[in-house]
């Protein structure tokens, strides 16, 4: 007799296998946080990159990092839209976006001079959409 009575406690095969899966995939659960992942970024544009040749920049690094974990450049020809909306892989975790925004010239007879303002926001990613507002003082 065992010290447990009349319990018999040795594992099945089957049993074994489970218990063995099980085991490996709770051992992955940390790495899966760290796995790049789809998040939306949406990046609302002041007014005056709206009216001319338009170009925006943009990088993101991870807290702690030196090197940016990715970026995307956008021109448009005939304005910036009111919102950008793009799609990213990254982890889940705190970020520094960095965006620049560039306007070449106005449309229109009056013309205008290049504007250039670049922009850095802290953000938390988390598998959502974050929608980050551009809006700096007027010329």
């Amino acid at each position: 007799m065992n010290v447990f009575g009349k319990l018999d406690f040795r594992l099945r095969p089957i049993h074994a296998r489970i218990l063995l899966v099980v085991g490996l995939l709770l051992s992955f659960l940390p790495l899966s946080r760290k796995t790049p992942r789809q998040q939306t970024v949406v990046l609302d544009v002041p007014e005056r990159f709206r009216d001319g040749e338009a170009r925006v920049d943009v990088s993101w690094t991870r807290n702690g990092d030196t090197e940016p974990l990715g970026g995307f450049t956008m021109t448009f020809p005939e304005g910036a839209p009111a919102s950008l909306r793009r799609e990213i892989s990254a982890p889940d975790g705190k970020y520094r976006l960095d965006v620049s925004l560039e306007r070449s010239r106005k449309r229109g007879p009056a013309g205008g001079g290049p504007v250039c303002v670049e922009f850095t926001r802290q953000l938390s990613l988390n598998g959502g959409e974050v929608r980050v507002l551009l809006e700096d003082t007027p010329p």
